[in-house]
């Protein structure tokens, strides 16, 4: 059954003139974290406080701060860009 579901959706974002590859994105999502080493290469700063999250199991996951109104383009898609709120947190870019 999972043959019938395909591969995960992951798109390609343009920040910033960089290219960052196999991206998940949820326009709609309450939160859209990043890591923080992801920041750190992207050269973007957090510009505002954010309170941390909770996993479903209520674990807490301390965030640092809010990237506010990050412009992303859809590589596959040159003439969209979405600005988007992004929440960092020190996670492995993996996670």
């Amino acid at each position: 059954m999972i043959d019938e579901i395909g591969p995960p959706f992951y798109v390609t974002l343009k920040i910033n003139d960089s290219m960052l590859y196999n991206c998940m994105l949820d326009s709609g999502a309450s939160d859209n974290p990043m890591p923080k080493t992801i920041m750190d290469h992207l050269n973007l700063d957090i510009t505002k406080s954010y309170h941390d999250l909770y996993t479903f199991d209520s674990k807490r996951v301390p965030c640092l701060g809010l990237i506010k109104d990050l412009v992303v383009t859809l590589v596959q898609i040159p003439i969209k860009s979405i600005v988007l709120d992004i929440v960092v947190i020190d996670i492995p870019p993996k996670f």
